[in-house]
């Protein structure tokens, strides 16, 4: 539910403080860390798309977001869930499945990015620049490596904290 209401939040931040500067797509950021699943990756990705289809300044054709946006969660859903867990004592294989998982959201991340320019192209007839879909890919490529590090990197301290607790409770 938090998750949910977060991508729906995101366009509006995206309005008010990261379209000033052009920065990376919030909701896509979003939809690809947060997708655990690939259910709930295409849920995510379908809320986020249709909250930013809809979102002042809606000049765009309302609907390509959403779809780009639901398949990107559902595919970022399909590797997070076949994502191999740590086990006890094998930190090498929990930092090559963390660091595995972040360089297949950044293949996501950058297809997506893709995807919706050469949708906007093709059902809307609005080229977009290539120079411009260049620092979007990357911003958005910066944005998801940086934010799934980060999460991969407190899930791993969660899990050690709860094997702490546990130690100390059967101990």
């Amino acid at each position: 539910m938090k998750a949910v209401v977060l991508v729906l939040l995101l366009p509006v931040v995206q309005l008010v403080a990261v379209g000033r500067w052009g920065g990376p797509e919030l909701a896509l950021v979003a939809v690809v860390v947060l997708a655990r699943t690939a259910g709930t990756g295409a849920v995510l990705g379908f809320v986020a798309g249709l909250a930013a289809d809809v979102a002042p300044p809606a000049e765009h054709t309302i609907g390509i977001g959403t779809l780009v946006l639901t398949f990107a969660g559902y595919f970022a859903g399909r590797l997070s869930s076949g994502r191999e867990r740590p086990v006890f004592g094998e930190r090498s294989a929990a930092e090559r499945s963390a660091a595995s998982w972040v360089g297949m959201l950044a293949v996501v991340a950058v297809a997506a990015t893709w995807a919706r320019a050469g949708l906007d192209l093709a059902v809307a007839g609005e080229p977009v620049a290539l120079g411009d879909l260049a620092w979007l890919t990357g911003w958005n490529l910066v944005a998801v490596v940086v934010v799934a590090a980060v999460a991969a990197r407190l899930s791993r301290r969660r899990q050690v904290a709860g094997r702490a607790v546990l130690r100390r409770r059967y101990a």
